[in-house]
């Protein structure tokens, strides 16, 4: 009885090493890198990399343009691993990535409104966007950090995938990628119309109601 409960003890302990030491895209056992370590050190963080893992593979499949989508996130995964062993750091961004994915694969159209996926708990960032004709677009944008906020609106000139606006101290620029929109903006505090804080940059998705993160 002694001998098989400690054979029986070894299988479990085995099982259970085994079980802790993979994580979806790579093997626990092999990590040497802080977000590795960081990853597969945490059990919640460890499975948003296992469902990511997961939805990377069913939607690079299903997008548009598979290209795209791969040279995305080679920039996502460098994006990421400057989180190093910052667990909350880690966790936002597998949140915000997996959020992307689950919009890429729909239809993109200039005529929609978009919501940012926020990088703040307490920022938001709504565009309303309207093709024109074939070389501008109308674009109504809205954001709020905290309690400070800004607006503003125009009309962006359209060369193939991406639209631009010049406002002078503000330019914008909307690129259309896959389903999703992202959105740089270059100009300080103020200069595009935004409080302390508010910024119009981020990646967009088509949505009437604001993007939570969970």
């Amino acid at each position: 009885m002694l001998a098989f409960n400690l054979r029986h003890a070894l299988l479990l302990t085995s099982l259970v090493f085994t079980a802790n030491t993979h994580a979806a895209s790579f093997d626990c056992a092999g990590a040497s890198s802080p977000v590795e370590k960081a990853i597969c050190a945490d059990p919640y963080t460890s499975s948003l990399d296992e469902r990511l893992g997961g939805l990377w593979r069913k939607k690079l499949v299903q997008v548009a343009d598979p290209q795209a989508l791969k040279a995305d996130q080679r920039s996502w995964l460098k994006q990421r691993n400057r989180c190093a062993a910052n667990g909350s750091c880690l966790r936002r961004e597998y949140l915000m990535r997996l959020k992307a994915l689950e919009y890429v694969t729909k239809p993109f159209s200039w005529d929609a409104t978009w919501q940012m996926i926020p990088w703040g708990v307490s920022s938001t960032a709504e565009v309303t966007t309207k093709r024109l004709d074939a070389t501008h677009i109308a674009f109504d944008i809205s954001a709020s950090n905290g309690g400070n906020s800004g607006d503003m609106d125009g009309v962006a000139t359209l060369d193939g995938d991406v639209a631009h606006f010049d406002g002078g101290n503000c330019t914008l620029k909307f690129s259309a990628f896959n389903g999703l929109l992202d959105v740089d903006s270059d100009g300080g505090n103020g200069a595009c119309s935004g409080g302390m804080g508010v910024y119009y940059g981020g990646r967009y998705v088509t949505s009437e109601q604001p993007i939570a993160i969970e």
